[in-house]
């Protein structure tokens, strides 16, 4: 699970970073959720995850947007609790659909 929240989190970076969406980056997205879609039993809080991968995210996506951005740039231009809330209602929006 944790791959699949890493991989979530970085795309939603890359979207939050450039606000723009490519075919890609939205494909990982849904990805993303149909998995969790599928765990319709597993009620977990992402909180303590994302928080937890978010510098290992931030680290993985300034190599990727923007032909390399320092991390430090790119923690500038977010807003980390912003980031973590669209990945939580993303990953729970599957609860509030069964």
């Amino acid at each position: 699970m944790e791959k699949i929240v890493f991989n979530l989190l970085v795309h939603v970076i890359k979207v939050h970073a450039q606000r723009e969406i490519t075919n890609s980056w939205q494909g990982t997205i849904s990805n993303s959720f149909n998995w969790v879609a599928k765990k319709k039993d597993t009620k977990y809080d992402f909180s303590d995850m994302l928080n937890e991968l978010y510098d290992d995210a931030i680290s993985f996506a300034s190599g990727e947007i923007f032909n390399g951005i320092s991390e430090d740039k790119l923690r500038v231009l977010l807003d980390k609790e912003l980031v973590i809330l669209n990945c939580k209602m993303i990953l729970h929006l599957n609860s509030s659909l069964t």
